[in-house]
Protein backbone atom coordinates (compact mmCIF):
# COMPACT_ATOMS: atom_id res chain seq x y z
CA UNK A 1 0.00 0.00 0.00
CA UNK A 2 1.19 3.39 -0.98
CA UNK A 3 2.38 5.38 2.05
CA UNK A 4 0.95 9.08 1.05
CA UNK A 5 -0.62 10.78 4.16
CA UNK A 6 0.74 13.61 5.74
CA UNK A 7 0.18 15.12 9.27
CA UNK A 8 -1.86 17.83 9.13
CA UNK A 9 -3.06 18.98 12.66
CA UNK A 10 -2.27 18.34 16.21
CA UNK A 11 -4.24 19.11 19.23
CA UNK A 12 -4.50 18.83 23.08
CA UNK A 13 -7.34 18.64 25.63
CA UNK A 14 -9.88 17.08 23.01
CA UNK A 15 -11.81 14.26 23.42
CA UNK A 16 -13.77 11.51 20.07
CA UNK A 17 -16.78 12.07 20.52
CA UNK A 18 -16.74 16.04 19.64
CA UNK A 19 -13.57 15.71 17.46
CA UNK A 20 -15.24 13.15 15.31
CA UNK A 21 -18.17 15.64 14.98
CA UNK A 22 -15.46 18.33 13.02
CA UNK A 23 -13.59 14.89 11.31
CA UNK A 24 -17.11 13.94 9.83
CA UNK A 25 -17.79 17.41 8.32
CA UNK A 26 -14.20 17.76 6.71
CA UNK A 27 -14.25 14.11 5.25
CA UNK A 28 -15.93 13.15 2.66
CA UNK A 29 -18.39 14.85 -0.15
CA UNK A 30 -21.71 17.14 1.50
CA UNK A 31 -22.24 20.83 0.65
CA UNK A 32 -18.65 21.36 0.48
CA UNK A 33 -17.94 18.59 -2.46
CA UNK A 34 -21.13 20.21 -4.30
CA UNK A 35 -19.92 23.59 -3.34
CA UNK A 36 -15.99 23.06 -4.58
CA UNK A 37 -16.35 20.06 -7.18
CA UNK A 38 -13.74 18.30 -5.00
CA UNK A 39 -13.88 16.24 -1.39
CA UNK A 40 -10.92 14.45 1.21
CA UNK A 41 -11.42 10.83 1.03
CA UNK A 42 -10.06 8.19 3.64
CA UNK A 43 -8.59 10.62 6.20
CA UNK A 44 -7.77 9.20 9.73
CA UNK A 45 -7.70 10.60 13.15
CA UNK A 46 -5.15 9.01 16.06
CA UNK A 47 -6.76 9.40 19.92
CA UNK A 48 -3.72 9.43 22.01
CA UNK A 49 -4.66 10.16 26.44
CA UNK A 50 -6.89 13.29 24.91
CA UNK A 51 -4.38 14.47 22.08
CA UNK A 52 -5.50 13.96 18.65
CA UNK A 53 -3.45 13.42 15.14
CA UNK A 54 -4.94 14.23 12.10
CA UNK A 55 -3.89 12.86 8.64
CA UNK A 56 -4.84 13.63 5.19
CA UNK A 57 -3.58 12.34 1.61
CA UNK A 58 -1.55 15.43 0.39
CA UNK A 59 -2.49 15.02 -2.86
CA UNK A 60 -6.50 15.67 -2.12
CA UNK A 61 -5.43 18.51 0.23
CA UNK A 62 -3.86 20.11 -2.39
CA UNK A 63 -6.16 19.51 -5.27
CA UNK A 64 -9.30 21.02 -2.85
CA UNK A 65 -6.87 24.17 -2.27
CA UNK A 66 -6.09 24.59 -5.83
CA UNK A 67 -9.60 24.65 -6.68
CA UNK A 68 -10.76 27.02 -4.42
CA UNK A 69 -8.17 29.13 -5.73
CA UNK A 70 -9.11 28.84 -9.18
CA UNK A 71 -13.18 29.27 -8.06
CA UNK A 72 -11.84 32.36 -6.54
CA UNK A 73 -10.45 33.61 -9.68
CA UNK A 74 -13.23 32.72 -11.70
CA UNK A 75 -16.04 34.14 -9.06
CA UNK A 76 -14.57 36.95 -6.71
CA UNK A 77 -17.00 37.14 -4.43
CA UNK A 78 -16.95 33.19 -4.14
CA UNK A 79 -16.39 33.72 0.19
CA UNK A 80 -20.42 33.98 -0.51
CA UNK A 81 -21.14 30.42 -1.28
CA UNK A 82 -19.72 29.15 2.23
CA UNK A 83 -20.34 32.09 4.50
CA UNK A 84 -24.32 31.66 3.72
CA UNK A 85 -24.76 27.81 5.22
CA UNK A 86 -22.03 28.92 8.19
CA UNK A 87 -24.36 31.47 9.32
CA UNK A 88 -27.41 29.54 8.90
CA UNK A 89 -25.28 26.80 11.08
CA UNK A 90 -24.59 29.14 13.47
CA UNK A 91 -28.43 30.43 14.15
CA UNK A 92 -29.30 26.69 14.77
CA UNK A 93 -26.50 26.60 17.68
CA UNK A 94 -27.65 29.26 18.81
CA UNK A 95 -31.50 27.93 18.70
CA UNK A 96 -30.57 24.78 19.92
CA UNK A 97 -28.33 26.40 22.77
CA UNK A 98 -31.27 28.32 23.74
CA UNK A 99 -33.08 25.64 23.80
CA UNK A 100 -31.53 23.41 26.32
CA UNK A 101 -30.25 26.25 28.55
CA UNK A 102 -34.17 26.57 29.22
CA UNK A 103 -35.20 23.26 30.06
CA UNK A 104 -34.36 21.25 33.25
CA UNK A 105 -31.96 18.71 31.65
CA UNK A 106 -32.22 16.39 34.53
CA UNK A 107 -36.24 15.63 33.74
CA UNK A 108 -35.17 14.06 30.42
CA UNK A 109 -35.25 10.84 29.88
CA UNK A 110 -32.30 8.89 28.57
CA UNK A 111 -33.52 8.88 25.00
CA UNK A 112 -34.58 12.26 24.99
CA UNK A 113 -30.92 13.50 26.62
CA UNK A 114 -29.28 11.33 23.42
CA UNK A 115 -31.74 13.09 21.18
CA UNK A 116 -30.68 16.12 21.93
CA UNK A 117 -26.77 15.40 21.84
CA UNK A 118 -27.21 13.72 18.54
CA UNK A 119 -28.69 17.09 17.21
CA UNK A 120 -25.49 18.80 19.01
CA UNK A 121 -22.99 16.78 17.35
CA UNK A 122 -25.05 16.80 13.68
CA UNK A 123 -25.07 20.83 13.41
CA UNK A 124 -21.01 20.21 14.21
CA UNK A 125 -21.11 18.14 11.32
CA UNK A 126 -22.97 20.62 9.30
CA UNK A 127 -21.53 23.63 10.16
CA UNK A 128 -17.81 21.70 9.67
CA UNK A 129 -19.08 20.60 6.09
CA UNK A 130 -18.88 23.71 4.69
CA UNK A 131 -16.80 25.08 7.14
CA UNK A 132 -13.46 23.14 5.90
CA UNK A 133 -13.80 25.20 2.99
CA UNK A 134 -11.85 28.04 4.43
CA UNK A 135 -9.49 25.85 6.04
CA UNK A 136 -8.48 23.70 3.32
CA UNK A 137 -7.92 26.77 1.21
CA UNK A 138 -4.74 27.03 3.23
CA UNK A 139 -4.13 23.48 4.55
CA UNK A 140 -1.36 22.28 2.13
CA UNK A 141 1.27 24.63 1.09
CA UNK A 142 -0.34 27.73 2.18
CA UNK A 143 -1.99 28.46 -0.90
CA UNK A 144 -4.04 31.67 -0.62
CA UNK A 145 -1.58 32.94 1.69
CA UNK A 146 1.34 32.26 -0.84
CA UNK A 147 -0.60 34.02 -3.37
CA UNK A 148 -1.29 36.84 -1.42
CA UNK A 149 1.89 36.93 -0.51
CA UNK A 150 3.06 37.03 -4.46
CA UNK A 151 0.70 39.92 -4.85
CA UNK A 152 1.72 41.93 -2.37
CA UNK A 153 5.38 41.30 -3.84
CA UNK A 154 4.88 42.27 -7.21
CA UNK A 155 2.94 45.18 -6.61
CA UNK A 156 4.55 47.15 -4.05
CA UNK A 157 7.04 49.50 -4.77
CA UNK A 158 7.96 49.90 -0.60
CA UNK A 159 8.54 47.48 2.05
CA UNK A 160 5.65 47.29 4.23
CA UNK A 161 6.09 45.15 6.86
CA UNK A 162 1.84 45.01 7.65
CA UNK A 163 0.72 44.99 4.25
CA UNK A 164 -0.19 41.11 3.96
CA UNK A 165 -1.37 41.01 8.14
CA UNK A 166 -3.63 43.66 7.35
CA UNK A 167 -5.02 43.09 3.84
CA UNK A 168 -5.55 39.70 5.27
CA UNK A 169 -7.39 40.68 8.06
CA UNK A 170 -10.81 39.97 8.87
CA UNK A 171 -12.98 43.55 9.42
CA UNK A 172 -16.31 41.36 10.79
CA UNK A 173 -16.30 40.13 13.95
CA UNK A 174 -17.34 37.03 15.42
CA UNK A 175 -20.19 37.03 18.48
CA UNK A 176 -17.68 36.14 20.80
CA UNK A 177 -14.62 38.67 19.05
CA UNK A 178 -17.04 41.83 19.79
CA UNK A 179 -17.75 40.82 23.14
CA UNK A 180 -14.15 40.68 23.54
CA UNK A 181 -13.37 43.70 21.45
CA UNK A 182 -15.80 45.45 23.99
CA UNK A 183 -14.23 44.52 27.12
CA UNK A 184 -10.84 45.80 26.07
CA UNK A 185 -12.28 49.15 25.96
CA UNK A 186 -13.56 49.09 29.97
CA UNK A 187 -11.12 50.83 31.84
CA UNK A 188 -12.69 50.86 35.49
CA UNK A 189 -11.87 47.37 37.00
CA UNK A 190 -15.23 47.04 38.77
CA UNK A 191 -16.92 47.70 36.03
CA UNK A 192 -15.21 45.02 34.17
CA UNK A 193 -15.17 42.19 36.30
CA UNK A 194 -18.72 42.80 36.94
CA UNK A 195 -18.92 42.40 32.83
CA UNK A 196 -17.56 39.57 32.64
CA UNK A 197 -19.34 37.66 35.24
CA UNK A 198 -22.43 38.97 33.62
CA UNK A 199 -21.10 37.56 30.58
CA UNK A 200 -19.84 34.08 31.46
CA UNK A 201 -23.40 33.84 33.28
CA UNK A 202 -24.98 34.45 29.93
CA UNK A 203 -22.17 32.63 27.75
CA UNK A 204 -21.09 29.60 29.95
CA UNK A 205 -19.61 28.19 26.99
CA UNK A 206 -17.71 31.35 26.11
CA UNK A 207 -14.12 30.23 25.17
CA UNK A 208 -14.78 26.31 26.14
CA UNK A 209 -12.76 24.72 23.39
CA UNK A 210 -13.52 20.52 23.12
CA UNK A 211 -13.99 19.62 26.89
CA UNK A 212 -13.98 22.80 28.92
CA UNK A 213 -13.50 24.20 31.34
CA UNK A 214 -15.12 26.54 31.36
CA UNK A 215 -13.85 30.12 31.63
CA UNK A 216 -13.87 31.50 35.17
CA UNK A 217 -13.78 35.06 35.72
CA UNK A 218 -10.46 35.67 37.61
CA UNK A 219 -8.62 34.33 33.81
CA UNK A 220 -10.97 36.69 31.58
CA UNK A 221 -10.18 39.35 34.41
CA UNK A 222 -6.37 39.11 34.09
CA UNK A 223 -6.17 38.96 30.44
CA UNK A 224 -7.83 42.48 29.83
CA UNK A 225 -6.35 44.13 33.15
CA UNK A 226 -2.69 43.24 31.81
CA UNK A 227 -3.39 44.07 28.21
CA UNK A 228 -3.43 40.98 26.64
CA UNK A 229 -6.03 41.24 24.11
CA UNK A 230 -5.83 44.09 21.31
CA UNK A 231 -8.31 43.38 19.09
CA UNK A 232 -7.82 46.28 16.24
CA UNK A 233 -10.47 48.30 15.46
CA UNK A 234 -12.35 46.84 12.36
CA UNK A 235 -13.27 50.32 11.05
CA UNK A 236 -9.79 50.92 11.21
CA UNK A 237 -8.41 48.23 9.92
CA UNK A 238 -11.31 48.76 7.29
CA UNK A 239 -10.03 52.02 6.38
CA UNK A 240 -6.13 50.43 5.88
CA UNK A 241 -7.25 47.88 3.94
CA UNK A 242 -8.78 50.86 1.82
CA UNK A 243 -5.77 52.61 1.63
CA UNK A 244 -2.93 49.70 0.97
CA UNK A 245 -5.79 48.43 -1.64
CA UNK A 246 -5.44 52.15 -3.38
CA UNK A 247 -1.49 52.13 -2.67
CA UNK A 248 -0.70 48.84 -4.27
CA UNK A 249 -3.31 49.31 -7.48
CA UNK A 250 -4.45 45.88 -6.89
CA UNK A 251 -7.58 45.22 -10.01
CA UNK A 252 -10.71 43.60 -8.84
CA UNK A 253 -9.23 40.07 -9.49
CA UNK A 254 -5.98 40.60 -7.50
CA UNK A 255 -8.42 41.93 -4.62
CA UNK A 256 -10.73 39.42 -4.38
CA UNK A 257 -7.90 36.69 -2.51
CA UNK A 258 -7.82 39.44 0.01
CA UNK A 259 -11.41 39.55 0.47
CA UNK A 260 -12.28 36.03 0.40
CA UNK A 261 -8.90 35.65 2.83
CA UNK A 262 -11.05 38.15 5.21
CA UNK A 263 -14.41 36.31 5.07
CA UNK A 264 -12.47 33.13 5.94
CA UNK A 265 -11.35 34.52 8.77
CA UNK A 266 -14.57 35.64 10.12
CA UNK A 267 -15.96 32.18 8.80
CA UNK A 268 -13.35 30.27 11.15
CA UNK A 269 -14.11 32.65 14.03
CA UNK A 270 -17.52 31.65 13.72
CA UNK A 271 -17.72 28.13 13.03
CA UNK A 272 -15.32 28.21 16.89
CA UNK A 273 -18.08 29.86 18.50
CA UNK A 274 -20.54 27.32 17.11
CA UNK A 275 -18.24 24.62 18.00
CA UNK A 276 -17.80 25.68 21.53
CA UNK A 277 -21.34 26.27 22.17
CA UNK A 278 -22.60 22.72 20.85
CA UNK A 279 -19.37 21.17 22.84
CA UNK A 280 -20.33 22.59 26.05
CA UNK A 281 -24.36 21.63 25.96
CA UNK A 282 -22.85 18.35 25.21
CA UNK A 283 -20.72 17.82 28.20
CA UNK A 284 -23.86 19.14 29.88
CA UNK A 285 -25.85 16.06 28.43
CA UNK A 286 -22.54 13.33 29.30
CA UNK A 287 -22.34 14.79 32.64
CA UNK A 288 -25.98 14.01 33.34
CA UNK A 289 -25.93 10.80 31.32
CA UNK A 290 -22.83 9.65 33.79
CA UNK A 291 -24.49 10.11 37.03
CA UNK A 292 -27.08 7.77 35.55
CA UNK A 293 -24.92 5.12 34.05
CA UNK A 294 -22.28 5.48 36.44
CA UNK A 295 -19.71 5.28 33.22
CA UNK A 296 -17.00 8.48 34.09
CA UNK A 297 -17.34 11.54 31.96
CA UNK A 298 -13.98 10.53 30.47
CA UNK A 299 -15.25 7.16 28.67
CA UNK A 300 -18.61 8.31 27.79
CA UNK A 301 -16.81 11.17 25.38
CA UNK A 302 -14.80 8.05 23.77
CA UNK A 303 -18.50 7.08 22.57
CA UNK A 304 -20.15 8.27 19.41
CA UNK A 305 -24.08 9.70 20.24
CA UNK A 306 -25.60 5.55 18.69
CA UNK A 307 -23.20 4.42 21.41
CA UNK A 308 -24.42 5.95 23.55
CA UNK A 309 -27.88 5.03 22.77
CA UNK A 310 -27.26 1.41 23.39
CA UNK A 311 -25.18 2.18 26.19
CA UNK A 312 -28.13 3.61 28.53
CA UNK A 313 -30.08 0.68 27.84
CA UNK A 314 -27.32 -1.07 29.09
CA UNK A 315 -25.93 -2.62 26.15
CA UNK A 316 -22.96 -2.14 23.80
CA UNK A 317 -19.41 -0.62 24.82
CA UNK A 318 -17.86 -1.83 28.05
CA UNK A 319 -16.11 0.04 30.22
CA UNK A 320 -12.41 -1.03 29.38
CA UNK A 321 -13.19 -0.40 25.66
CA UNK A 322 -13.43 3.11 25.93
CA UNK A 323 -10.42 3.28 28.21
CA UNK A 324 -8.49 1.77 25.26
CA UNK A 325 -9.71 4.15 22.87
CA UNK A 326 -8.92 7.07 25.08
CA UNK A 327 -5.35 5.54 25.41
CA UNK A 328 -4.90 4.67 22.14
CA UNK A 329 -7.44 4.71 18.73
CA UNK A 330 -8.08 5.35 15.07
CA UNK A 331 -11.18 6.67 13.67
CA UNK A 332 -11.84 6.45 9.88
CA UNK A 333 -15.12 7.91 8.24
CA UNK A 334 -16.55 5.36 5.86
CA UNK A 335 -18.21 5.47 2.78
CA UNK A 336 -22.05 6.22 4.64
CA UNK A 337 -19.93 9.11 5.94
CA UNK A 338 -19.76 7.58 9.55
CA UNK A 339 -17.09 7.22 11.86
CA UNK A 340 -15.62 3.64 12.04
CA UNK A 341 -12.85 3.10 15.63
CA UNK A 342 -10.24 0.80 15.16
CA UNK A 343 -8.15 -0.10 18.97
CA UNK A 344 -5.28 -1.59 19.40
CA UNK A 345 -2.85 -3.47 16.93
CA UNK A 346 -5.74 -2.69 14.09
CA UNK A 347 -5.39 0.77 14.30
CA UNK A 348 -1.11 0.88 14.68
CA UNK A 349 -1.04 -1.19 11.51
CA UNK A 350 -3.59 0.97 10.12
CA UNK A 351 -1.62 4.03 10.46
CA UNK A 352 1.76 2.44 9.37
CA UNK A 353 0.64 0.95 6.30
CA UNK A 354 -0.75 4.62 5.29
CA UNK A 355 1.41 7.49 6.90
CA UNK A 356 4.43 9.06 4.52
CA UNK A 357 8.08 9.09 6.07
CA UNK A 358 9.56 12.70 6.16
CA UNK A 359 13.19 13.67 6.45
CA UNK A 360 13.73 16.02 8.14
CA UNK A 361 17.32 17.94 8.52
CA UNK A 362 17.67 18.65 12.27
CA UNK A 363 21.10 20.74 12.03
CA UNK A 364 18.68 23.71 10.15
CA UNK A 365 19.67 27.21 12.08
CA UNK A 366 17.29 29.32 9.52
CA UNK A 367 13.76 28.50 9.23
CA UNK A 368 11.46 30.12 6.98
CA UNK A 369 7.22 30.97 7.55
CA UNK A 370 4.40 33.45 6.92
CA UNK A 371 4.03 36.57 8.43
CA UNK A 372 1.22 36.87 10.48
CA UNK A 373 1.49 39.29 12.81
CA UNK A 374 4.73 41.77 12.33
CA UNK A 375 7.29 42.53 14.92
CA UNK A 376 10.56 40.93 16.25
CA UNK A 377 11.74 38.94 19.29
CA UNK A 378 14.64 37.28 21.37
CA UNK A 379 13.74 34.81 23.77
CA UNK A 380 14.34 31.06 25.12
CA UNK A 381 12.00 28.24 23.28
CA UNK A 382 9.38 26.52 24.97
CA UNK A 383 7.06 23.54 23.13
CA UNK A 384 3.95 23.98 23.94
CA UNK A 385 1.96 20.85 22.78
CA UNK A 386 -0.37 20.03 25.93
CA UNK A 387 -2.04 21.46 28.05
CA UNK A 388 -0.21 20.33 30.39
CA UNK A 389 2.78 22.58 29.14
CA UNK A 390 1.59 25.50 29.59
CA UNK A 391 3.06 26.45 33.21
CA UNK A 392 6.67 25.76 32.13
CA UNK A 393 5.90 29.24 29.96
CA UNK A 394 7.87 31.85 31.38
CA UNK A 395 6.63 35.88 30.52
CA UNK A 396 8.72 36.32 27.32
CA UNK A 397 9.62 32.74 25.91
CA UNK A 398 8.72 32.03 22.43
CA UNK A 399 6.20 29.71 22.50
CA UNK A 400 6.83 27.27 19.51
CA UNK A 401 3.79 24.88 18.68
CA UNK A 402 2.41 22.60 15.53
CA UNK A 403 -0.89 24.62 16.06
CA UNK A 404 -2.36 26.79 18.79
CA UNK A 405 -5.76 26.49 20.55
CA UNK A 406 -8.19 28.48 22.43
CA UNK A 407 -6.84 25.55 25.02
CA UNK A 408 -3.09 27.54 25.11
CA UNK A 409 -4.15 30.80 24.78
CA UNK A 410 -2.73 31.62 28.89
CA UNK A 411 0.16 30.71 27.41
CA UNK A 412 0.18 32.78 24.44
CA UNK A 413 -0.05 35.54 26.61
CA UNK A 414 3.02 35.10 28.07
CA UNK A 415 4.92 34.88 24.66
CA UNK A 416 7.39 37.61 23.41
CA UNK A 417 6.92 35.85 19.74
CA UNK A 418 4.71 32.73 18.67
CA UNK A 419 6.13 30.34 15.79
CA UNK A 420 3.71 27.90 14.60
CA UNK A 421 4.34 24.53 12.12
CA UNK A 422 0.90 25.27 10.63
CA UNK A 423 -1.27 27.08 9.18
CA UNK A 424 -1.57 30.16 7.19
CA UNK A 425 -2.41 33.92 7.73
CA UNK A 426 -5.96 32.86 8.96
CA UNK A 427 -5.54 29.94 11.42
CA UNK A 428 -5.90 30.73 15.41
CA UNK A 429 -2.30 31.36 15.98
CA UNK A 430 -2.34 34.64 13.61
CA UNK A 431 -5.54 35.82 14.92
CA UNK A 432 -5.21 35.30 18.05
CA UNK A 433 -1.76 37.34 17.57
CA UNK A 434 -3.20 39.74 16.09
CA UNK A 435 -5.60 40.14 18.74
CA UNK A 436 -2.49 40.25 21.24
CA UNK A 437 0.19 42.27 19.55
CA UNK A 438 2.53 39.49 19.67
CA UNK A 439 4.56 38.75 16.24
CA UNK A 440 3.88 35.76 14.91
CA UNK A 441 5.32 33.88 12.24
CA UNK A 442 3.14 30.60 10.96
CA UNK A 443 3.33 27.95 8.58
CA UNK A 444 7.35 27.06 9.51
CA UNK A 445 7.85 23.65 8.63
CA UNK A 446 9.37 21.07 10.70
CA UNK A 447 10.06 23.41 13.76
CA UNK A 448 8.56 21.45 16.33
CA UNK A 449 10.60 18.34 15.40
CA UNK A 450 13.49 20.88 15.05
CA UNK A 451 13.21 23.47 18.42
CA UNK A 452 13.45 22.25 21.87
CA UNK A 453 12.91 23.46 25.09
CA UNK A 454 16.09 25.91 26.06
CA UNK A 455 17.21 26.99 22.47
CA UNK A 456 17.47 30.72 22.29
CA UNK A 457 16.39 32.10 19.34
CA UNK A 458 15.57 35.35 17.07
CA UNK A 459 11.86 35.94 15.43
CA UNK A 460 11.88 38.64 12.72
CA UNK A 461 8.16 38.25 12.45
CA UNK A 462 8.59 41.63 9.89
CA UNK A 463 10.25 38.84 7.08
CA UNK A 464 9.06 35.54 8.52
CA UNK A 465 12.07 34.58 9.56
CA UNK A 466 13.19 32.32 12.27
CA UNK A 467 16.48 32.00 13.38
CA UNK A 468 18.43 29.66 16.52
CA UNK A 469 21.72 31.25 18.08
Amino acid sequence: MKKEFNLYNEEPNVNLLTLSSLHNGFDGGGKKEKTVGQALRNTFVIYENDCFSAYFRESDVKAFGEKILALIGKNPKFFEKTLKPLEKSFKDAQKLYKQISRVSLKKKTDSELIKLLTKCYKITVEMCDMGAIPVLSDLEGFLLSNKMAKVVARKSKKERKDYLSILGAPVKLSPVQKIKFKLQSIKAKKRLRKEIKKILSQRPWFDYGYQGPIAEVVDLYDMFTEKKVNFQDPKKIKQLQTKYKKELGLSREEWAYFENAQSFGYQKALRVDARNMMFYCMDLILKILSRRTFYALSQLRYALPGELRDMVKKKGLKRHELDERRKFSLVKINSKREPDVLIGNKARKYMRERIKRVYINKRLKKFEGMVAQPGQAQGVVKVINNVSDIDKMNEGDILVAYATTPDVVPAMKKASAIVTESGGITCHAAIVSREMGIPCVVGVKHVVKIMKDGDRVEVDATKGIVRKL
